[in-house]
């Protein structure tokens, strides 16, 4: 197809490994309310299945572009396609979101009647299965926050303030980082109120681009065909209910972060990660994030940090072992003794765990994880935790007002080489 010489928007869809995905996103765009747009699909390095995902649409208004080699990031996708844009504003689509077919249409108005920078819808996070919502904070607040499927900006915004970050050497995630610039800068930001944008952010579900799943995103979107506006507020009443649930998260950035941190989790998360050799015992950091599902945020007392489960939670420590482990973990409370009798497996086999408690109250399961078990999967070790019992604070002192379940706080998780491991 022959590219408009100007269109009112440029969508930029940055993607990788992931066609099921664009298979839905895509319609996403082309099924907007405001038809004057440009699609640019740009590929981070993609070898095989995203371009003929592309391709399979018949739309004058879809064009695809690859980078010669993978940068690891939306960053680069991001960067290439605002350098080709041709429209006044630029919108971003996740591969892997869907956005409301008023979308567009709300954020141009938004724009035109403020005069705007930059514009945002409110997104809401689907699951799995905690929720958030994004876009409903003041934009000056430090930690504000929407992923890039809420904004437009104008189509200078770059040029002003400078590119999208490269991940590697910022202490922000490269989306937060962006709108902290542009705070910075002086820009005008305004929000719709109104929930078109709908996530299931791949770093919050392990491996999303080794399984490649997008049932939740293809129920959705079936909904969205039908009835876009009561599915809109059938999410929304879903997130009110997650609230109660005590499944609503807070899921605004972290701020002090260490260069590349967030992005080196986020791989790991997602299942994309080359990662290091073992050679010496390696500390979970429980105050940083952390790769795996089912942790309540951290928090410190006169012990230290440490972070609660719930049911279940698993982890995913960045590791490539050369033989047979010793796993080492202290836990620091719980409101059950039984919860206490945490089940803990690798790679889906369930280990044998010595239990020893300490007069402080804490208590610490230890356990050998066999060189099969360790070297299940290359550059990683995988972790389950099950907690047999889980208690709501609030059932046990509603003046709490806390509704999360919980199992039992986690303070430290060490894992060492089984030749160098002290008993």
């Amino acid at each position: 197809a022959v590219r408009p010489v100007s269109v009112l928007v440029t969508v930029v869809i940055a993607a990788y490994g992931w066609p099921e995905a664009l298979a839905l996103s895509i319609p996403s765009a082309l099924g907007q309310t405001l038809s004057d747009f440009e699609l640019l699909v740009i590929g981070d390095g993609c070898t095989s299945g995203s371009e003929e995902a592309v391709r399979a649409f018949d739309d004058p208004r879809v064009f695809w572009s690859n980078l010669p080699a993978n940068t690891g990031s939306q960053a680069g996708p991001n960067n290439a396609g605002n350098a080709l844009a041709r429209g006044r504003f630029v919108a971003y689509l996740g591969q892997d979101d869907l956005w409301h077919p008023e979308h567009l249409a709300s954020l141009v108005k938004k724009m035109e009647e403020t005069q705007a920078d930059l514009a945002y819808a409110v997104t809401l996070v689907c699951g799995p299965p905690e929720r958030a919502v994004f876009g409903l904070d003041e934009p000056g607040e430090p930690r504000f926050f929407v992923p890039p499927s809420s904004l437009m900006h104008r189509a200078d915004l770059l040029a002003r303030i400078g590119p999208w970050a490269n991940p590697r050497t910022s202490s922000l995630a490269i989306d937060h980082e962006l709108l902290v610039r542009a705070r910075a800068a002086g820009l005008r930001l305004a929000g719709t109120g109104r929930a078109t944008a709908f996530k299931w952010p791949s770093a919050w579900g392990i491996d999303a681009y080794k399984t490649r799943d997008v049932s939740r995103q293809a129920a959705l979107a079936a909904r969205l065909a039908r009835d876009p506006n009561r599915t809109a507020e059938e999410e929304l009443v879903a997130t009110l209910k997650a609230a109660g649930e005590g499944r609503l998260i807070d899921a605004r950035p972290t701020l002090d972060l260490l260069p590349g941190e967030a992005a080196e989790v986020n791989r790991v998360r997602r299942g994309l990660a080359p990662l290091r050799p073992l050679t010496d015992c390696v500390e979970v950091r429980l105050d940083r994030p952390l790769a795996g599902d089912g942790w309540f945020a951290p928090e410190t007392d006169e012990r230290g940090t440490f972070r609660w489960i719930g049911k279940h939670a698993t982890l995913l420590v960045p590791i490539l072992a050369s033989g047979p482990l010793r796993l080492r973990m202290q836990l620091v409370n719980a409101l059950s003794p039984e919860a206490y009798d945490l089940c803990v497996a690798a790679a889906g086999v369930e280990l044998a765990c010595e239990r020893r408690s300490e007069p402080t109250g804490d208590v610490w399961l230890e356990a050998i994880l066999p060189e099969a078990l360790a070297r299940a999967e290359e550059g990683r070790v995988r972790l389950r935790l099950e907690a047999p019992l889980t208690l709501v604070p609030a059932d046990l002192d509603p003046a709490s007002k806390d509704a999360r379940a919980l199992g039992v706080a986690v303070g430290r998780l060490i894992l060492e080489p089984l030749a160098g491991a002290v008993g």
